[in-house]
């Protein structure tokens, strides 16, 4: 018990001397924080890619590029809807192959289609939408790649040391003449 009190009485000391001791000159100043503007912040490549993969769209809300979110959900919705109309093709002609192979035409939802065409149709609408459904994937994958190329391409510089400059130009080659043009990279 007596040495929980000295080992206070110790420390105490010990603040209050320091405080004593410190001239005021030397103490730490609390400096207000500067304001940090949104653009000035690390922009990470990586996040918008994740943002992208979780939610089509926000990897490119992220970026600051609002125009191209209809563009990814205008694309998406039209795969959707064309994946919707293939499956339900797809449905109606399988129930009706299935109908003629097993020699019921009371469901059959076609029953003037051959059964060569019954199957030749359904296998006709399941490709569709299994290349659609591929398709959605791959637009799934682009809006990805662009939120992640974009980002990377955030903190790119382009000033007024690159240049390309395109003019016309003329060029003599043995004994004629010819015109054409001259595509010149300018870096200062």
């Amino acid at each position: 018990m007596s040495f929980l009190f000295f080992l206070t009485f110790s420390l105490a000391s010990l603040a209050q001397e320091d405080s004593i001791s410190t001239p005021k000159e030397e103490k730490a100043q609390i400096i207000p924080s500067k304001k940090i503007k949104v653009d000035s912040l690390p922009h990470y490549p990586s996040k918008a890619a994740l943002y992208s993969t979780i939610l089509p769209g926000l990897g490119q809300a992220y970026n600051k590029k609002y125009w191209k979110i209809p563009i990814i959900y205008g694309l998406g919705g039209t795969l959707g809807y064309f994946i919707g109309f293939n499956n339900n093709r797809y449905l109606e002609f399988k129930a009706s192959f299935e109908a003629k192979l097993d020699g019921r035409p009371e469901d059959d939802p076609r029953p003037f289609l051959s059964e060569t065409a019954a199957q030749r149709n359904r296998d006709y609408f399941k490709r569709n939408r299994e290349l659609l459904i591929i398709l959605t994937i791959l637009l799934h994958g682009l809006n990805i790649v662009d939120a992640t190329v974009d980002a990377h391409l955030k903190s790119f510089d382009v000033g007024d040391d690159l240049a390309i400059k395109l003019e016309p130009n003329l060029e003599q080659v043995g004994p004629g003449a010819f015109a054409g043009f001259s595509l010149k990279f300018i870096l200062k």
